[in-house]
């Protein structure tokens, strides 16, 4: 049995793209370039067209647009692809309470909260207190400030 070097070596360097793409592209919409990141996330996704990331990119720059159902369907999308990916979830969560869809905003940011690897942990227990308060659950909403509270002083 033989191994083929080279087809290995495509096969890293075509996901080594797609990660490079979907990264510059989540860093020009971050810096407010929107066609530089919309231009990166569709390079990565002419070579993946479930790359996570970059699905998520779009969801952003569609909702950034005020594309609501273009924006949805890009989160979910998103999440199919990775369901356990707690930024984009963040993000679909953040997407919900701007859209008044709350409860669907607060189970989604119990599930990013309860992530312990999640980097913005501190800020999603904000805003689930955020989304508790808009449902008055006073109480859930102490818990989740205290949290964030916890994992970060400086909020």
């Amino acid at each position: 049995m033989s191994v083929s070097t080279d087809e290995f070596a495509t096969q890293r360097s075509e996901q080594q793209a797609i990660t490079d793409y979907s990264r510059l592209a989540l860093a020009y919409f971050e810096a407010g370039e929107i066609s530089s990141a919309r231009r990166h996330a569709q390079n990565a996704l002419a070579l993946d067209k479930h790359a996570p990331t970059s699905l998520g990119v779009m969801a952003l720059i569609a909702q950034h647009e005020g594309d609501v159902r273009l924006a949805n369907s890009y989160f979910e999308q998103a999440l199919r692809s990775a369901p356990h990916d707690s930024q984009v979830r963040n993000n679909f969560s953040v997407f919900l309470f701007e859209n008044q869809r709350y409860d669907e905003a607060y189970d989604d940011l119990l599930r990013v909260a309860s992530d312990a690897y999640y980097v913005n942990r501190a800020r999603a227990y904000e805003n689930l207190g955020v989304v508790a308060l808009r449902l008055k659950r006073e109480v859930d909403a102490e818990k989740a400030f205290e949290r964030a509270l916890r994992l970060d002083d400086t909020l």
